[in-house]
């Protein structure tokens, strides 16, 4: 009972007062220091124990399972004198939890008897891994299903971006629970589905600090900054993970003096708020800054050195890139994925390609940053070739095909996707892929939005462009953002609809700035319309930004 509750002192006290020890004694003494991860003191239990029974030998596999130490788990498991299904699942969850997927594919062909734990071991194993064709092949075949069971293919779908195949699960479950409210909570956090993130929040039974961080990193992750805040100020508790989501949004939104400001306050920083402050340094391209903090940071991990790395990818500065790279102790595939991105974004795609081929493992990450090395070279033809030999295409992958075929003088290369060997225009081509992705389970998301409406700009085709525009809400969830808003505006400029771009500057839910007006004066001095609407347009351009020398050398033109 004392070990239960932590008190292992207690236990032992009690254990020594027994006379006559046996199994259940010794095994409760066991247990007692396995439950609080006390791994020598319970080692040095089993070894003092005149005889063990099964229970004694799966007590300690587990912990050894628990505490990552899988090859002593795999020596206790050898040495257990006659095996059942309880030794063969503890052997087999402990390769599933420290992710040895060959091993426990194995183990569980082997296993002449299987029950629902062994089961669920296969699945929550692959679905931590993404393999959903896997998870959903298991749980076909499992005997039976439990919570459990519902729970691991439901996260499987909601982690992969699946929105569609993972509330279908949700609706099918049997029974659910505060675990299975969450995933999918998640689910359409993580894919920006805002609003349905909030119903989903207000249809939960119970509100865990689990599911207020999840809605409070909704609303950061997507910039609803305001939002944020004010699912902090009502949370019952806040914990680190609250202070880090909030920290995070501020980062993303570049609010640097918020950023800052959260960040002194933190009493007990852990190494996630470290890492999101030095985002928050990235991403205000205070470069100089950045590293300072970064050697002034008590201790670093891989996301550490990645972030640094990604903020000297992303500003072009490749040989920092790859020095930076040299010192990190322990890369991983991010670390590969960021020097190939760093390559496409110096426009070294050969080199991004000999990198890639060298790589003696590589992840969706990696394929998606060869992908975005041809796109940003305007490489169609290569990056619609990989595209297409991607092994497993998430929503960062369909968005980077619909981000460079938005280009429609590129885009003239390209050969519809269909027997037929005849062009066709860039709108058409970036529907069909928008609607492969989602007939592939992925919803869009705002990216997704902008290739599109993009592409529809680069054709002047306004009607269509603008059923895309108000469908985002009803049929998707996605509320438009400032970055929409500026597509459009493009778009009715270019195709001459200059009067209504004006209209939609002033009656958006956002503050106009000097882009939306010089887009409109460029659109402006292509058509040649109305000599005086145009000077109006310049004005307010320059009201916003006298310095800028765009609207000077537009509003030259159009006087030409």
């Amino acid at each position: 009972m004392y070990g239960k509750f932590g008190s292992v002192e207690c236990s032992r006290q009690v254990f020594d007062s027994i006379d006559r020890k046996d199994f259940y004694s010794w095994n409760l003494l066991l247990g007692a220091y396995a439950r609080n991860c006390c791994v020598a003191e319970a080692k040095a239990i089993f070894d003092a124990m005149p005889k063990r029974n099964l229970v004694s030998w799966t007590t300690l596999l587990d912990l050894f399972a628990e505490n990552g130490l899988l090859e002593e788990a795999k020596i206790v498991f050898e040495r257990i004198p006659a095996w059942d299904v309880v030794a063969w699942t503890s052997m087999l969850v402990a390769y599933a939890q420290n992710g040895h997927l060959e091993e426990t594919e194995s183990l569980f062909s082997s296993m002449k008897e299987k029950n629902l734990v062994s089961w669920n071991a296969m699945l929550t194993s692959y679905s931590a891994y993404g393999n959903i064709q896997r998870v959903k092949d298991i749980f076909d075949m499992a005997p039976e299903w439990d919570l459990v069971s519902w729970t691991a293919i439901l996260s499987a779908y909601a982690q992969n971006g699946h929105v569609d195949s993972a509330l279908k699960i949700f609706d099918t479950m049997p029974v659910k629970d505060t675990i299975a409210f969450t995933a999918m909570l998640a689910a359409y956090a993580s894919s920006g589905m805002v609003d349905q993130t909030v119903s989903m929040f207000k249809s939960m039974p119970y509100w865990n600090i689990v599911a207020w961080n999840v809605m409070l990193s909704a609303y950061a992750q997507h910039g609803h900054m305001k939002h944020a805040e004010q699912i902090f100020s009502l949370m019952p508790e806040q914990d680190i993970i609250s202070l880090n989501g909030l920290l995070c949004g501020y980062a993303r939104e570049r609010n640097f003096a918020k950023a800052k400001s959260l960040f002194d306050s933190i009493p007990s920083k852990d190494l996630v708020s470290w890492n999101a402050m030095l985002a928050a340094y990235c991403y205000g391209s205070q470069l100089k800054f950045a590293t300072m903090f970064f050697a002034s940071m008590p201790d670093r991990d891989v996301v550490s050195w990645n972030v640094l790395l990604t903020a000297f990818s992303q500003h072009g500065l490749l040989e920092d890139t790859r020095t930076a790279l040299d010192f990190v102790p322990d890369q991983d595939l991010a670390s590969s994925s960021v020097m190939l991105a760093a390559y496409g974004n110096s426009g070294k795609v050969e080199f991004a390609k000999q990198y890639f081929h060298e790589m003696p493992l590589r992840d969706a990450a990696c394929w998606n940053s060869l992908l975005a090395a041809y796109t940003h070279s305007g490489d169609l033809v290569n990056a619609k070739t990989v595209f297409d030999r991607l092994p497993h295409r998430n929503l960062i992958s369909w968005n980077a095909m619909l981000s460079a075929c938005s280009s429609y003088e590129e885009l003239k290369r390209l050969k519809k996707p269909s027997k037929s060997s005849a062009t066709h225009t860039s709108s058409r081509y970036i529907v069909w892929l928008f609607q492969k992705m989602i007939m592939d389970g992925l919803m869009p998301d705002d990216i997704s939005f902008v290739s599109i409406l993009n592409g529809y700009g680069h054709e002047g085709n306004v009607k269509i462009g603008w059923w895309y525009f108000q469908r985002m809400l009803p049929d998707f969830f996605l509320e438009p953002t400032k970055q929409h808003y500026t597509c459009v505006i493009d778009l009715l400029g270019r195709a001459g609809h200059l009067v209504d771009a004006h209209n939609l500057i002033y009656s958006m839910p956002f503050d106009p700035d000097t882009t939306d007006w010089t887009s409109l004066l460029g659109s402006c001095s292509s058509h040649k319309k109305n000599e005086q609407f145009g000077a109006n347009v310049a004005e307010l351009a320059l009201e916003l930004d006298p310095t800028r020398a765009a609207p000077y050398s537009l509003l030259a033109n159009f006087y030409s």
